[in-house]
């Protein structure tokens, strides 16, 4: 993770705090218009699985420049697996295997279960788009006979707002988290006010071309681990040139003219997925999506019609008002508040800066740079410069891909980076001002070669270090020798050498490599098809429910569970100020709106649906009674620790045999960026935060407030399954709507 965790303006890094929602069960989310966003299946595949995928995958992960763009400029680990095109690469071979995966051909059939939970997993919850995607995707590409054709590999890796660029727009990305021991790191959707809270051996299937990103780390511990996988269809593979390389390498064998065919009409196809549209979000939210999740049409139509009920008063929910833009701000920055005078001066002292002769890189205290990343700069330039005398000592400088030397140099430019960064300092900088920046490098480097070894060689040219800048731009290497094919061109070769080519052990020619059947039964691993079908049997029963017929009313149960003796100064007199009074008659209010009906006549089976309110106080509460009355859903209005822990386990011990889905109103001990605070500022929080919450509910300051991971434990343990979370904005406390379903 970079240190400061410092972002630029096009790919910032976003917190946990810009998010209303977070999801931790099974769920699917829809835009305004009824499109897929996001998908979440917990507990996809055995730990089995992940660890066989886990142990050959996490060597795919290396330190590579090409996506520093989303990680603050510093270079993180990821790798690609798979297929791959290579367009815009400076590496002769397309459209082929990764040097990774030709590289581990004997165990990359260790990575076949996962690969086929995977996208067994997408054909079940999504199989439409599972279809596009699979009409589109060359035979001859497929891993394992999926639907993917490229793996990403990252680890330790928290991402900043991003849109993903070449991958299949008519179909879904996948994502799941192998192996790790980490909190936070949420996935996060930014213009939809959402995150899911992914952890080992979970499957999302998301639209990877809205914006995405990780929120921060939450974990106290400074070791933690995480080991990411990203499988996607790589479009470039089924264009006219892959096919064609495709066609040469096998012989010109019939499939490819199929292969073609089908593609061609596949990605001609109009996209249906792009240009989704955001929508409102409140605590009902998640149990629409829950439902949507299981395909149970009755329940998702119950809380649709709730959930537009409770956005009548949104003001109850934190917001400043209709306009979507007013939930997370830093999302819908315009390019004019980005580019305002300073930066447009900064842009301009950098052309300057990079434009002109002078060496700036030896005296980088006068333009500004940091002592920090100059002493880390001396430091990777010295050690190059030994890795240099150690290779000049046997005669020659031998550069190889996975050599100290070559190591060594892209670690020397990863600081450079930083450096270029920090002469940037938030401008918008083009392909002119870096490339300029690098011959700057080099020409720098080169002198202090010159300056270290008192010699004038060609051993190490102005040409040689600018093409070792360009590999390490690329984030990789341009030697054959290092490539998986090395293939001579069909013309000029023989045929014996291409008899000896098409028969490599490594299998560079042989893309059919995935044919190969995994024994299941030999590795003690549950068949997919076996545990995954079992799970969608229930769904995919509620899917075949497509009926219209008119709901029966709608009941609601608020439940007030005891009522805090609150200090007369901080009661109704301050109009305006927070009180647990005034919030509980603004959801009291949300509630009982009389406009309901009025709001909802845009579909005609809602306009017919009554809506019922039921309040009563802890106290009087009698389950047996409201039995009768087939309440759908209940509010728990301030679930706080004015009540004792035997009370409050009695109380939702009672609202469980109601049989419905709870929203728990509740306060939360930690700040909504409590892990982005100093150890000394958590502390101070932690002490004042029990005195603040007593003095303006008057409880006594010995019944400490519960954090979100205790509340959603006790949740867990005492009613059912969590399915997330609401913040609330905007609040004097951390407020917090906790949704529950016991089933």
């Amino acid at each position: 993770m970079p240190e400061n965790e410092t972002s630029s303006n096009d790919h910032p890094f976003i917190n946990k705090s810009a998010f209303e929602v977070v999801f931790c069960s099974n769920f699917t989310f829809y835009d305004a218009k009824g499109r897929v966003v996001c998908s979440l299946l917990k507990n996809a595949y055995p730990k089995e699985v992940a660890s066989r995928a886990a142990k050959i995958l996490k060597h795919a992960a290396k330190r590579t420049s090409l996506r520093a763009g989303i990680y603050g400029g510093v270079s993180p680990q990821s790798g690609i697996a798979g297929y791959y095109d290579y367009f815009g690469s400076p590496v002769d071979e397309k459209c082929r295997k990764t040097s990774f995966t030709a590289d581990h051909f004997r165990k990359w059939g260790d990575v076949f279960p996962l690969v086929e939970y995977v996208n067994l997993t997408y054909q079940k919850l999504h199989p439409e788009s599972w279809k596009r995607q699979d009409a589109a995707i060359p035979d001859i590409v497929r891993i394992r006979k999926s639907v993917f054709s490229t793996l990403t590999i990252n680890e330790k890796f928290r991402t900043a707002k991003h849109k993903d660029t070449g991958d299949f727009e008519h179909g879904l990305g996948a994502m799941s988290v192998l192996q790790g021991v980490f909190g936070g790191l949420y996935l996060g959707f930014p213009d939809f006010g959402f995150c899911v809270d992914v952890q080992p051996r979970d499957v999302v299937l998301f639209n990877t071309h809205v914006f995405h990103c990780n929120t921060e780390l939450e974990h106290t511990s400074k070791v933690w681990s995480r080991i990411s996988c990203v499988f996607y269809f790589r479009t470039n593979l089924a264009s006219k040139r892959c096919l064609e390389v495709y066609r040469q390498r096998s012989g010109g064998f019939d499939a490819a003219g199929d292969t073609f065919d089908k593609c061609g009409k596949a990605l001609e196809n109009p996209s249906e997925i792009v240009g989704l549209i955001p929508r409102q979000l409140n605590p009902v939210s998640l149990l629409v999506s829950h439902s949507q999740f299981k395909c149970d049409r009755t329940s998702t139509r119950k809380f649709t019609i709730l959930e537009e009920w409770m956005e009548l008063n949104r003001a109850i929910w934190g917001r400043a008002g209709p306009d979507l833009e007013t939930r997370s701000p830093q999302c819908f920055k315009s390019q004019e508040s980005v580019l305002n005078d300073g930066t447009e001066r900064n842009c301009l002292t950098l052309k300057k800066l990079v434009g002109s002769k002078v060496d700036y890189l030896k005296s980088l205290s006068r333009i500004g740079i940091s002592p920090e990343i100059i002493k880390e700069w001396e430091e990777r330039k010295r050690s190059w410069l030994s890795h240099i005398h150690q290779s000049r000592r046997s005669g020659r400088i031998l550069w190889s891909n996975t050599g100290a030397l070559n190591q060594a140099f892209f670690a020397l430019c990863d600081v450079a980076n930083r450096i270029f960064n920090a002469i940037v300092d938030g401008a918008k900088a083009g392909k002119p001002e870096k490339s300029n920046f690098n011959m700057l490098l080099a020409v720098h480097l080169r002198a202090e070669y010159h300056r270290t070894f008192k010699v004038k060689d060609i051993q190490l040219s102005l040409k040689k270090i600018i093409v070792k800048i360009h590999d390490y731009e690329f984030g990789g290497t341009r030697y054959k020798k290092d490539m998986p094919f090395r293939q001579t061109d069909c013309s000029s070769s023989s045929s014996e050498d291409s008899a000896e080519s098409s028969l490599d052990d490594a299998g560079e020619y042989d893309y059919q490599t995935e044919d190969f059947e995994f024994d299941y039964a030999k590795h003690a691993i549950p068949h997919p098809n076996k545990i995954l079908c079992d799970t969608f049997i229930q769904r995919q029963s509620a899917h075949m429910d497509e009926s219209e017929a008119p709901l029966s009313p709608l009941t609601v149960l608020i439940v007030q569970p005891g009522s805090p003796n609150i200090p007369q100064e901080h009661n109704d007199q301050h109009d305006g100020e927070w009180s647990p009074s005034v919030e509980y008659r603004r959801l009291k209010e949300c509630f009982l709106t009389q406009q309901a009906s009025q709001h909802m006549g845009s579909r005609q089976w809602q306009s017919n649906t009554e809506v019922n309110i039921v309040e009563l106080p802890a106290e009087l509460l009698q389950i047996d009674r409201l039995r009768d009355l087939h309440v759908d859903a209940v509010v728990v209005h301030h679930a706080t620790p004015s009540l004792s822990d035997s009370e409050r386990e009695t109380l939702f011990e009672e609202l469980k045999k109601l049989d419905c889905p709870l929203i728990v109103h509740t306060f939360v001990s930690e700040d909504p960026e409590h892990y982005l605070l100093r150890p000394r500022v958590q502390e101070e929080y932690n002490c004042a935060i029990n005195a603040l919450y007593a003095k303006m509910t008057g409880i006594s300051e010995e019944k400490h407030l519960w954090s979100s991971a205790q509340w959603c434990a006790f949740f867990r343990k005492s009613v059912g399954e969590v399915i997330g979370t609401y913040s609330l904005k905007g609040a004097a406390l951390n407020d917090t709507f906790v949704v529950i379903s016991p089933y």
